[in-house]
């Protein structure tokens, strides 16, 4: 299962979008793009997976995805959820040439995957006003009168101040207001991508210009994990959505992933999850068709 980049064609002078998307079970390939993303869950459960973090949907959540992190929302097989996306460029709000309120616009965005809480439940004051916000949002952006430009830019700063304000408020993701260096920031973004090959730090500093050993030590300061851990949780994060969502066998899984050693990823499975491949994929059916099984 390849990561893949879901471009989408903005209009240059308008880079922005409100659209509505159905998920169905699992249809959808986990997948980064160059844009932001806010969904918000409008009907329907399901699981929104990211390559270090999982989360439970319920309708009324709220998920936040920035330009680069590997995603995809997805539902029990035979079901189907209902979603409200407002994707944009950042351009649509800042670039080098704007003033400093326009760049704390975006923020938000600029955060660290592995502390980042992308999730706001339904039912919080945030959660309430974003939904608000999106809804009265895609009415404007589908009606199209005369000013609705003017309005939609308005909706969407609100809508980013409230993410602003709601990440502020919350300590344990203080990392999420503090911009990554950027050499650290195309370094994590080339790993993301290239996760699933052989990939050594020597590699990884040479493109992003840095001498390995100052690269080792600026990496883990930045993200807060080492660069073999990182590497370590994208390959396991999908060993595990692959054990779930597929039918290949768990050799052409370890494949898939990048592990060359069959024996060295059973013991790092086993290290992390206290269970072998095949127990995770047996323990992960009997879940669902538990949740699946009609009440007596």
């Amino acid at each position: 299962m390849k990561r893949f980049n879901w471009e989408f064609d903005f209009d240059p002078d308008f880079p922005v979008y409100l659209f509505e998307y159905t998920v169905v079970g699992r249809r959808d390939a986990i997948h980064w793009h160059r844009y932001f993303e806010i969904g918000l869950c409008l009907e329907g459960d399901g699981t929104f997976l990211y390559s270090h973090k999982q989360y439970a949907v319920h309708t009324g959540d709220i998920f936040i995805t920035n330009n680069y992190e590997n995603h995809v929302a997805i539902t029990e097989e035979g079901r189907e959820n209902r979603w409200l996306f407002l994707i944009l460029m950042p351009s649509f709000i800042s670039d080098s040439s704007n003033h400093r309120a326009n760049r704390q616009y975006i923020e938000t965005f600029h955060y660290n995957p592995p502390d980042f809480i992308n999730r706001i439940a339904c039912g919080t004051e945030t959660a309430e006003k974003i939904t608000g916000l999106l809804l009265r949002g895609i009415k404007v952006y589908e009606a199209k009168e005369e000013t609705w430009e003017m309005e939609v830019d308005i909706i969407v700063r609100n809508i980013l101040l409230e993410l602003a304000q709601h990440y502020y408020r919350k300590a344990s993701v203080e990392s999420a207001r503090q911009n990554i260096n950027p050499k650290i920031l195309a370094a994590q973004q080339y790993i993301d991508q290239n996760y699933n090959r052989s990939l050594t730090l020597d590699e990884v500093s040479r493109y992003v210009d840095l001498n390995a050993t100052y690269f080792r030590h600026l990496f883990k300061e930045e993200i807060r994990i080492s660069f073999k851990e990182y590497i370590t949780h994208l390959r396991l994060s999908n060993a595990r959505l692959l054990l779930m969502d597929s039918d290949m066998s768990i050799n052409r899984i370890i494949e898939e992933v990048g592990y060359t050693n069959i024996s060295q990823f059973y013991r790092i499975f086993r290290q992390h999850y206290h269970m072998t491949p095949a127990e995770y994929r047996r323990q992960q059916l009997e879940a669902r068709q538990a949740e699946n099984r009609e009440p007596l």
